[in-house]
């Protein structure tokens, strides 16, 4: 509560978020847990969420997205971030989905 409090925007919050685990000496994973935009299609907000990672994998950290409800329509997903549904195989007979 101060007289001239300033907006974070949610891309504001995510980098600052990035920005302190990427110096973390302790992590090795970030895992964005979805909702990448907050609007369905916005070319521009997966831009900035991309920039994000960048700077977060330039400091050797991984970068793990998960699809949530607003990163529909999924073919914008898929173009810009990574598959819809992926597994990676353990060994053979068995698979992670």
């Amino acid at each position: 509560m101060c007289s001239n409090p300033i907006p974070l925007h949610s891309a504001t919050a995510a980098d600052s978020a990035y920005t302190y685990w990427a110096m973390n000496p302790n992590a090795t994973l970030t895992v964005n847990t979805g909702d990448d935009v907050d609007t369905a299609g916005d070319y521009a907000g997966y831009k900035v969420m991309l920039d994000i990672m960048d700077r977060t994998s330039a400091a050797g950290r991984l970068v793990v997205n998960i699809k949530e409800n607003h990163d529909d329509p999924p073919v914008v997903f898929q173009k810009l971030i990574g598959p819809r549904y992926f597994y990676e195989t353990i060994s053979p007979g068995t698979a992670a989905t």
